[in-house]
């Protein structure tokens, strides 16, 4: 979330009303992906418990607190980035469009999402490259990989081609890895550590 459409832990009134208008129009991305005809009834549970999260912690990503004492769904709450790029990411699978263009088509109807400043470049660039990021813009738009493929190696094949559209430097390819492993060893019971070969070598989970 960029802090210039933030005011004291809040919300600036244009961000708001954007939001209000997404809303209105049936194209806020949390209903886009309620109501996405594709997803079976558990994995759209799923998408929808990740832009829950993104959602209820929006209020607090730059006033952090300590206790689990806070409301569920402050009256700030909104998406950011987060949810509108997991939302293309999980568009791109259901579809079989590149993850590239689904994240360039579906991240442009939501300018004021919260996106950083090399990602915005890159998103209105008329020729796209990654650009070396190991920031946590592809771990936080990696989720539904680890829900979508059946295998270990299938989710870290895929969490690398998310990655690498942009964050192709090889934290940011690890970041993204390891947080749809995380999801897929959680969906399929795993409890125990498990190693393995990540894009810069041996890693543990």
């Amino acid at each position: 979330m960029n802090t210039d459409d933030k005011k004291r832990g809040g919300f600036s009134k244009p961000y708001l009303t954007l939001q209000a208008q997404w809303y209105s129009k049936g194209s806020h991305p949390a209903v886009f992906a309620a109501g996405y005809p594709r997803c079976s009834t558990q994995k759209g549970r799923h998408m929808i418990g990740s832009i829950a999260g993104d959602i209820i912690g929006s209020v607090y990503e730059h006033s952090q607190i300590k206790t689990k004492d806070f409301p569920l769904f402050h009256p700030r709450c909104v998406f950011t980035d987060d949810t509108v790029l997991t939302v293309a990411v999980a568009d791109a699978i259901l579809t079989g469009c590149p993850y590239e263009l689904s994240v360039r088509e579906i991240g442009r109807r939501y300018p004021g999402a919260g996106y950083g400043g090399s990602f915005i470049d890159w998103l209105h660039s008329d020729h796209p490259q990654p650009y070396n990021s190991w920031g946590n813009g592809s771990a936080m738009r990696v989720s539904p990989v680890g829900f979508a493929f059946d295998t270990k190696n299938e989710v870290l094949k895929e969490a690398k081609k998310t990655a690498e559209i942009s964050h192709n430097h090889p934290e940011g390819i690890k970041g993204a890895q390891a947080t749809a492993l995380s999801v897929f060893l959680a969906r399929t019971g795993k409890r125990r550590k498990f190693e393995w070969r990540s894009a810069s070598g041996s890693d543990t989970i």
